[in-house]
């Protein structure tokens, strides 16, 4: 998997793939292929809600969710 370069926030896995929020991007990796998957800017600190499989962060009152279903 590539360096990061940007501060880690969180270090999050599935069965199948590895999530890492970083200060710049939030990177989705395949374990078995350690292949980056996709890649969304980040500028929020996001927690993890396994059983929704998403990430969820505030800004100001407002609450967003990334979900990272993938099959």
């Amino acid at each position: 998997m590539p360096e990061q370069r940007q501060e880690i926030f969180h270090i999050y896995a599935t069965d199948k793939h590895l999530i890492v929020v970083g200060s710049e991007n939030i990177s989705f990796y395949n374990i078995a292929s350690k292949n980056l998957t996709s890649q969304l800017k980040n500028h929020r600190k996001q927690k993890q809600h396994l059983a929704r499989q998403g990430l969820f962060s505030f800004e100001g009152k407002t609450l967003y969710e990334i979900n990272y279903f993938i099959s």
